[in-house]
């Protein structure tokens, strides 16, 4: 079985393609002697300069498990292509020719990582033919709208949501993260065969022992009782703004100033520390850190509770988060809020943390004590339920039924 995934315009060795694609094909073609997988990476020119040692690694790391990549620096940035319909034929009239070129007829599946990709594909699928899979991670059209980037009777929203029509018609199956997701891409198109396959996370690395915990908060010098964690980039808008969290920290602050904040970000460009501390939090409860794999872990480790929050948007009720299952893969039950739809609903149904709403909640403070009640108890079903529903090896094996189950039809 041949099968091809699919990169387009990604970040190399960001933690998320690090984390939700490199790991996870690793673990899949583990064992699979009849899979034979290639990744297929569409680059921007200038990455073969600033990016080579981080693309080298990710080949070497793919490489280590047999798995074949091929590298093609030829992308433009989507953003000159992706506001109207005429500059948007420009790219697939360049894209599509060389999808046709490098794809063939070489591969039985062809698995494609968000909309670009699998657009392009979808175009020369029955020609080629192979079974795609479509591998959403958002309603990106409902995402560009939640963000205030476009506006719901622009020409760049309809632009999008055509091609997402297309996209879903022309795909075998269409992957998505959340079951709310499902249900919003059943209703978009009826005949689409959704896959709810989670995000996944390494569940191993993220085991913390109580030594450990003491050893990693006297080393940030940490005195409070409890630390809360926020890990993740940080930006002034729609996706993780840090005014946001800044809001909610302040509220939590307000109730127990005997709490710590510890922000997990590889975010430069902002004063992290003076955007949050501004809504009246000493300096001294918060640390901010940068911090990947095995560090990240070991950070999270030594806290007591995650935070996620976002603001309203089109898309709210789809929302999970790789932040979200990291969180419980180290033992963290999760503060959120309602416009995190998907991760607030399994937090409603597990009660792995609380969902907070500053604008009618008026007992913060009671909530967030009870979520507290029997702290050790919380740790292990926050790890067990990311065990058994977003470990890395539970989420490759569904790829591969997949793959499988495409093959045998």
């Amino acid at each position: 079985m041949k099968v091809a995934y699919i990169l387009y315009n990604e970040r190399p060795m960001s933690g998320l393609l690090r984390g939700q694609v490199i790991e996870m094909l690793c673990e899949l073609v583990r064992g699979q002697k009849n899979l034979e997988l290639t990744v297929i990476c569409f680059w921007q020119p200038f990455l073969l300069v600033t990016a080579k040692k981080d693309i080298e690694e990710m080949v070497s790391l793919l490489a280590s498990a047999d798995i074949s990549v091929e590298n093609y620096y030829i992308c433009p940035p989507n953003r000159l292509f992706s506001s109207n319909k005429y500059l948007f034929k420009i790219l697939s009239s360049l894209c599509v020719p060389i999808f046709r070129r490098i794809i063939g007829t070489r591969f039985s599946v062809v698995h494609s990582r968000a909309y670009y990709a699998s657009f392009f594909a979808s175009k020369i699928r029955t020609e080629m033919d192979f079974k795609l899979i479509f591998d959403m991670r958002s309603l990106f059209p409902d995402e560009m709208l939640a963000s205030g980037k476009v506006a719901i009777d622009s020409r760049q929203y309809r632009l999008w949501k055509g091609i997402e029509q297309t996209i879903l018609e022309s795909s075998d199956h269409s992957i998505v993260v959340s079951k709310a997701m499902g249900d919003a891409v059943r209703k978009i198109c009826p005949s689409s065969k959704v896959e709810h396959i989670p995000l996944c996370v390494d569940t191993k690395t993220h085991v913390g022992s109580l030594q450990a915990r003491a050893e990693i908060r006297k080393g940030f010098e940490v005195s409070q009782s409890r630390i809360i964690a926020y890990c993740g980039s940080l930006t002034l808008d729609f996706n993780n703004d840090i005014n946001e969290y800044a809001r909610y920290i302040s509220a939590i602050y307000s109730e127990f100033n005997d709490t710590h904040f510890m922000i997990i970000t590889q975010t430069t460009s902002l004063r992290v520390k003076e955007i949050i501390c501004s809504e009246g939090i000493s300096e001294k409860n918060v640390t901010v850190v940068q911090a990947q794999g095995n560090k990240l872990f070991e950070i999270l480790s030594c806290c007591d509770a995650g935070i996620f929050v976002m603001k309203p948007g089109a898309d709210r009720d789809t929302r999970l988060g790789v932040k979200f299952v990291e969180y419980l893969a180290a033992g963290l039950p999760v503060i959120a809020n309602v416009n995190v739809g998907a991760a607030a609903e399994i937090i409603k149904d597990t009660g792995l943390g609380v969902v907070l709403d500053l604008d009618t909640d008026t007992n913060i403070r009671s909530t967030i004590e009870n979520m507290f009640a029997d702290e050790p108890r919380m740790r292990e079903r926050c790890r067990d339920f990311a065990v058994s529903n977003f470990d890395t090896k539970t989420v490759a094996s569904r790829y591969s039924s997949l793959y499988r189950k495409d093959c045998v039809n």
